[in-house]
């Protein structure tokens, strides 16, 4: 595989290969045997839990977000619960807006934040570097 670079270093190394200098910033190279180590650009999603709320009160999503702690902890560390996602930029979560009860008949979720809302209980996000969500739970009427 070939990749071409510009390089404006004087000196460069990739694969045990060295790029002379001297090589403008208009200039192409070609390399071959480019190995790129790393992890791709990611964005954090955080997402607030707030409102008519309770420790069963939570928003989830496929991967999983972090909602912090655990069920009998909810009251001692109060409102609003937070919770965070880390995902590569420019992929789309979907939340889910969970209590017990009937979304809409029983209890409503106001979302803030999202790309597009997408139903009574569920949000979409576009991962950007950085994103904010807030749920706000509340009965209907």
């Amino acid at each position: 595989m070939l990749a071409s670079a510009a390089v404006a270093f004087s000196l460069l190394v990739f694969a045990g290969q060295s790029v002379p200098s001297g090589v403008g910033p208009g200039e192409a190279t070609e390399l071959s045997d480019v190995v790129v180590i790393g992890q791709p650009a990611t964005g954090l999603l955080t997402v607030e839990v707030d409102g008519d709320a309770g420790a069963r009160t939570l928003v989830t999503s496929e991967p999983d977000l972090r909602c912090g702690p655990d069920e009998y902890r909810w009251e001692a560390y109060g409102r609003p619960r937070l919770c965070w996602l880390r995902r590569r930029l420019d992929t789309t979560v979907v939340l889910l807006a969970t209590r017990s009860g009937q979304p809409g008949a029983d209890w409503v979720v106001d979302w803030d934040g999202c790309t597009r809302v997408i139903g009574p209980d569920r949000c979409e996000v576009d991962i950007q570097p950085l994103n904010r969500v807030r749920a706000t739970y509340r009965r209907p009427g």
